[in-house]
């Protein structure tokens, strides 16, 4: 029989209670019901439990008592898919340390609201929230508390510049007339800079401009667009006809993603459709950069897009500077805080002003937003002068530009797009097999003029001086006609693979090797074979496919999701300790229930016996070296974790103690520390604050 989903999930979380190791246990059932009588049974006190739970005036108290802090982690708990003790913390890096962390969850989980479950198909522990309080708690827990909306204190009215098919057609332009621009490690040389700084800025030095160039040659050496040569940078033309056929905003997004770095095909897939989605998740307002990656991250886990690669990716990533601190935000996010930066560089996020913390935030460009997916039409955009300047304004998609500016040599980028025709840019365009006639044709296509008659006059000169002499490299086949068979150009086998007729009979072949000659020669029954010259072909290459939108977090449509009134739970918390006072217990024990008062444990005032409380030693600072050695030895043998502060170190470690050796004057603790699980040895003397974690919970 299957069980409804809610009743399997409150099965599930009563087994994970009942598995908890017997001193946590009975610690929990003591705060809650009391002392515990013998004989017991632990599922009747299961069920006993499970009924204070459901009883309304404690649920309603509970919920008085829940912070921002404890409804943000049960925010991110119910909407991060099979949440771990990993991704909270990768989620919250930058925003809680590891223990800060550890013990609001270990405080939730104590208090009833989060528990631990084994994942019946991994293994993996994952946290969930308690099913008896999922009802009590939905009105208050929402995706928008882990994605605030922003409140601005200063708002930028100006959208500032955004990628376009201009500008990267203007760079194609350059980087033909400058195929050794870049250096080895594909940063541009000094003097290119220069050369750049010409085209694209006012004559002030950018070094916003020149980031968002090399992030452009990144990416396109990345998607294959660019390759190095022995004399530089080519262009593969095919690749980039194919990739300017994309639509624009998805040219801008496999942009962004290849600037961070050579990726794998499928892993460039997943994450462009990632940075896609996370882009139309992101409201009119924007957000902050850290909260860019929390959406990024809630995608991606909803997704499934894996967090990291092996073999060249993984090397990539641990060695490129480029990737910033992969733990300054979201977790996992080194890779995608750099798409994110590189939207930001590319103008496709723009600064939309700051928030009341004073933080930037970040909008999606409404260039962006409002890009039609492809620009149609004739557009009568090109004016010619009489020296041959070419200027192109706006209007023209990237297919469209790319066969016009490979004839012509890029002068200066701006709303509208200088360029010049020059003798060398026009023989370049003839080795890419460029003729007068197309060159004419794509003039008149765009100009609002005829072209200049003595423009004309020119291109057909230099095309008879560059068609005057010819130098080839490839397979040439030659074939003499004397028996009046077929012609070789009409015969079925071999006209396929004829790239260029080079005299009657004489033919250039798009063969690459010489397996492929000779076989080729065999099918197509010819006896001889001509002499070797090359010829080179593009092999074929797998397109970039399109992206669309599959999954958005849809958040303004859910703002109205979370339930608007602040809890405040003082009042409850001044009277449990006003009812503490009035008992005649000791000491000890009215210090241990004011800390579950303080931890909101303690949900009224039935929970308020002494005899519940069990003292122990929890934390031990500076010269207390034998208080500190306790407290180890406590959790070693509860299988707890500690915290630990050490000198000259601001950083708080947490991990577990697996060894504790002791010296005649001090002693060494072999701690596993997380999240990494690396091992360290540390000082119990040099330690200045040892702290004992409560609980078994989370191991």
């Amino acid at each position: 029989m299957t069980l409804d989903p809610k009743v399997q999930r409150i099965v599930e979380w009563r087994e994970s209670f009942a598995t908890l190791p017997d001193a946590h246990f009975f610690e929990l059932i003591r705060m809650y019901l009391g002392e515990v009588k013998t004989p017991y049974n632990k599922q009747k006190l299961i069920e006993e439990l499970g009924s204070f739970i459901r009883k309304d005036e404690n649920k309603k108290n509970l919920v008085l008592l829940l912070d921002d802090t404890d409804l943000e982690i049960i925010s991110a708990v119910k909407y991060i898919p099979k949440v771990t003790q990993e991704k909270l913390a990768s989620f919250f890096t930058g925003v809680f340390s590891y223990a800060l962390l550890y013990e609001h969850v270990l405080n939730l989980e104590e208090r009833l609201i989060l528990y631990r479950r084994a994942d019946k198909t991994t293994g993996a522990v994952l946290v969930d929230v308690n099913p008896l309080l999922e009802e009590t708690l939905e009105p208050y827990v929402s995706i928008n508390r882990l994605l605030p909306q922003t409140v601005f204190s200063q708002k930028n009215d100006a959208t500032p510049f955004m990628i376009n098919p201009q500008f990267i057609a203007s760079f194609f332009s350059f980087a033909l007339a400058h195929p050794d621009m870049c250096k080895d490690d594909g940063t541009f040389k000094k003097r290119t800079l220069g050369e750049l700084n010409d085209v694209y800025s006012n004559g002030d030095e950018d070094e916003s401009m020149q980031k968002r160039l090399q992030l452009l040659v990144n990416a396109l050496c990345a998607l294959g667009i660019f390759h190095e040569t022995e004399q530089g940078i080519s262009v593969d033309m095919v690749r980039l006809t194919s990739f300017a056929t994309l639509p624009e905003l998805v040219q801008y997004v496999y942009l962004c993603v290849a600037s961070t770095g050579h990726l794998s095909r499928n892993t460039m897939l997943l994450n462009a459709q990632l940075l896609r989605n996370t882009l139309a998740s992101v409201p009119p307002d924007g957000f902050t950069k850290n909260v860019l990656l929390r959406l990024g991250f809630l995608l991606r886990e909803k997704s499934g897009v894996p967090t990291e690669e092996t073999g060249r990716f993984a090397a990539m990533v641990a060695a490129s500077s480029a990737f910033a601190d992969k733990n300054s935000a979201a977790g996992d996010s080194g890779l995608f805080e750099c798409f994110v930066d590189s939207c930001i560089s590319f103008g496709i996020l723009y600064d939309a002003g700051r928030n009341e913390a004073d933080q930037t935030v970040y909008a999606v460009s409404p260039l962006f937003a409002e890009q039609n997916e492809a620009v149609g039409g004739e557009n009568k955009v090109l004016s010619i002068d009489a020296a041959f300047t070419v200027t192109i304004m706006p209007g023209l998609s990237l297919a469209q530009l790319i066969p016009l500016v490979i004839f012509m040599d890029s002068v200066k980028y701006d709303t509208a797009a200088v360029f010049e025709i020059n003798r060398k840019a026009v023989l370049r365009s003839f080795d890419l097999s460029c003729t007068p006639t197309q060159i004419f044709s794509l003039l008149q296509k765009y100009s609002q003029y005829d072209i200049p008659q003595n423009l004309s006059m020119c291109i057909d000169d230099w095309y008879n001086s560059y068609a005057s002499v010819s130098l080839y490299k490839g397979y040439v086949l030659k074939v003499t006609n004397d028996d009046g068979g077929l012609p070789a150009e009409k015969n079925p086998l071999i006209a396929p693979f004829i790239k260029q007729i080079l005299a009657p009979g004489v033919f250039l072949l798009t063969i690459s090797n010489d397996d492929e000659a000779k076989l080729l020669v065999q099918k197509s029954g010819l006896d001889a074979i001509g002499t070797i010259k090359t010829a080179q072909t593009e092999g074929e290459i797998a397109s970039l496919p399109d992206i669309a939108v599959n999954e958005s977090l849809a958040v303004v449509a859910r703002r109205q999701e979370t339930k608007k009134q602040k809890m405040d739970g003082s009042d409850l918390i001044v009277a449990l300790k006003k009812e503490l006072d009035e008992l005649k217990i000791s000491a000890e024990q009215k210090e241990g229930l004011e800390d579950r008062i303080d931890r909101k444990i303690i949900l009224n005032e039935v929970q308020l016996r002494g005899t519940s409380v069990r003292l122990e030693k929890l934390e031990a600072n500076g010269m207390d070296y034998n208080g500190k050695l306790h407290v180890i030895d406590s959790a070693m043998v509860n299988k707890c974790m500690i915290e630990l502060e050490c000198e000259g170190s601001d950083a708080v470690l947490v991990g577990t103690p697996v060894l504790l050796t002791k010296k005649n004057d001090n002693a060494i603790v072999r701690v596993c520390l997380e999240p990494d699980h690396s091992v360290r040895d540390i000082s119990v003397g040099a330690a200045t604050r040892i702290k004992k974690l409560r609980g078994t919970i989370l191991k």
